[in-house]
């Protein structure tokens, strides 16, 4: 036999490439895609970056400053946080601007009442001694009659009764005249007790402060006894009908891109969106008399835009989220 004629069995069989598996391609088609998933995000990342602003902003409501027009002590200051107040009602009273004695009657109404205790004991004397007068001169009438009796004569034979009664008739007289002066200093007495008090001048009266419109008390800056100043806040009020306004602050490069009356989007704290309308922009500096310094460097202004509700649907969202800060986007 010959053995190098013999065909081997993988010889002889018919040539084929061996079956590959699909699973390594799917694995790099998923690999692509999450490399190309990755470049699209950053790509969109830069470009959300280079082509939208995005900021911090702080709602703020609305509050009107009640400020004493005075300068003094707050003598009377009883308002609570929450109270409702309405436009014209009394805040609270400042002392006095002067200290001015008023018109004191009643020095003269007790020298009065001492002149009437004065004559009433006078005319006791008088009505004690003409009743003294009077006895003696009764009691010499009497003797005289007994004396004429017996001596059956008709002359008067004491003539000290007839002093006396000149005497009685001249206390009578006194007596009448002190009841006249009497009666005269009680009417004068009882003017003075009826008097009304004098109308002080205004320097010397308390001053009101008033509320300048109507609203509820948010916040207080005095307490009862304090001593404020001319111009000095001592309480702040929400209006009935606040205006909200959202504050943020953008980089001085973003000025182009911003005009009064565009409109922004904002995320809530609560993660809803709400939209708001430019109604300012300005300089943070405006306002200062001097620029601020970190060190040596002066502290570079930013813009400062003032965003107000586009309607009454959004301002309801925002009046929840008093003095919260809130995201504000916009795309340039």
């Amino acid at each position: 036999m010959k053995l190098h004629n013999k065909k081997s069995v993988l010889n002889a069989a018919p040539y084929s490439q061996p079956p590959r598996k699909k699973t390594p391609i799917i694995t790099q088609w998923l690999y692509i895609i999450f490399l190309l998933g990755i470049c699209a995000y950053v790509v969109y990342f830069l470009l959300k970056q280079a082509f939208t602003i995005q900021t911090a902003g702080v709602i703020e409501t609305e509050s009107v400053a009640v400020k004493s027009p005075y300068s003094g002590l707050l003598t009377q200051f009883d308002k609570r946080l929450g109270q409702a107040v309405s436009r014209g009602d009394i805040i609270g009273t400042i002392s006095p601007a002067e200290n001015c004695e008023p018109e004191d009657n009643t020095k003269d109404e007790r020298a009065l009442r001492y002149r009437i205790q004065d004559a009433r004991f006078a005319l006791q004397l008088l009505i004690d001694e003409h009743q003294i007068d009077q006895q003696e001169f009764q009691r010499l009438q009497a003797q005289d009659r007994k004396l004429k009796r017996a001596l059956e004569i008709s002359a008067p034979l004491n003539h000290d009764s007839d002093k006396l009664r000149v005497v009685l008739a001249k206390q009578e007289a006194e007596i009448k005249m002190e009841r006249q002066k009497i009666n005269a200093l009680e009417s004068r007495y009882q003017e003075l007790t009826e008097l009304t008090p004098p109308i002080q001048p205004e320097r010397c009266r308390p001053r009101s402060i008033m509320a300048n419109q109507s609203g509820t008390i948010a916040t207080l800056a005095v307490v009862k006894g304090d001593a404020v100043k001319a111009g000095e806040t001592l309480l702040t009020l929400t209006p009935e009908a606040p205006q909200l306004t959202l504050t943020a602050y953008l980089e001085v490069s973003e000025f182009d891109d911003l005009t009064i009356g565009d409109t922004l989007s904002i995320v809530l704290p609560d993660e809803s969106n709400s939209s708001g309308k430019v109604t300012q922009i300005s300089s943070s500096a405006s306002g200062r008399q001097q620029l601020e310094y970190d060190g040596y460097r002066p502290v570079l202004p930013q813009l400062r835009v003032t965003l107000v509700p586009v309607d009454a649907v959004e301002a309801q969202k925002w009046a929840r989220f008093n003095q919260f800060q809130v995201l504000v986007e916009g795309v340039q």
